[in-house]
């Protein structure tokens, strides 16, 4: 049996109406979007804590990092590459790009669908795809620019 597409969590009202009162103070758009900040708030203040971002792998190499979304053939980006990849994302999301991106050496491409980011790998002759929320493609481009960046320069950080 497939899985569902979007889950449903079942929480006392008095967790809702204080949900509610920080989405509303936060300004943020969605309860994706605040349990995003609140996982990363958590993340930050326990930082031996580090929460995956289920069907997304993103491993540091020699020159960059490998990006590996279930479903889609693996992606080995230069470190420049990577932080392109990642930025471009974020331009997406902050609603300074339109049209699409695509890269250079024909690898993936990178477009807006509706509010969600597409992000296309290509498959031998043709592209594979998955869509993201902006709030889980957002957390996809921390990931691989992590991934991306010399222990040395996350150790400064």
């Amino acid at each position: 049996m497939p899985e569902p597409k979007n889950h449903t969590l079942t929480l006392p009202t008095e967790r809702v109406l204080q949900l509610s009162s920080l989405l509303e103070e936060t300004r943020l758009r969605t309860f994706s979007n605040l349990l995003g900040q609140l996982i990363r708030a958590f993340e930050m203040q326990n930082p031996k804590f580090k929460v995956d971002l289920p069907g997304v792998t993103a491993t540091p190499t020699t020159h960059g990092a490998v990006l590996k979304i279930e479903g889609l053939p693996e992606l080995a980006l230069s470190r420049e590459d990577a932080h392109a990849f990642a930025n471009t994302i974020r331009d997406f999301v902050n609603s300074q790009r339109r049209g699409g991106f695509e890269d250079p050496k024909g690898r993936f491409r990178l477009s807006k669908k509706g509010n969600g980011i597409r992000v296309e790998v290509r498959d031998g002759e043709a592209f594979a795809l998955k869509t993201y929320s902006p709030d889980i493609a957002e957390e996809l481009a921390e990931h691989l620019e992590y991934a991306a960046t010399p222990a040395t320069e996350t150790a400064a950080a």
